[in-house]
């Protein structure tokens, strides 16, 4: 290998390594023992005697809470409200008489993390 051959090959791995280093800090990394994202729909009533009711939910490494209900007899999942952790944990719903509803949580992290939405609902009322 000539010179120039050498030269060429140390600059397409000092620029490889580098361009590797500036897509790694592009990447934001999370230290193993980061701060787990776990939120939580407390458990409801199997039934109210009202359509209004309150709705709580828990907790711990988030900023932010998304909670989602639905209808059980449509299925489909909707927002309901987005709070920061420094808002209350509460909130009143109206639904409707005689529809059983389900709630689900996730957080979001300052950092941009989010929970992934538990495969079940932690929550469930029946209006009466």
């Amino acid at each position: 290998m000539t010179i120039t051959g050498k030269i060429v090959l140390c600059c397409t791995i000092v620029g490889f390594l580098a361009a590797v280093s500036l897509l790694s800090s592009a990447v934001p990394s999370y230290a193993a023992n980061s701060e787990e994202i776990l939120t939580a729909v407390s458990q409801l009533p199997e039934q109210v005697d009202s359509p209004l009711f309150t709705v709580m939910w828990t907790g711990k490494g988030a900023d932010r809470y998304e909670i989602q209900y639905r209808d059980s007899g449509i299925g489909a999942w909707k927002t309901w409200l987005i709070r920061e952790s420094s808002e209350r944990a509460s909130a009143t719903f109206l639904g409707l008489p005689g529809r059983r509803y389900q709630f689900r949580s996730r957080g979001i992290d300052d950092q941009g993390r989010v929970e992934q939405w538990p495969l079940t609902s932690f929550g469930d009322a029946q209006t009466e």
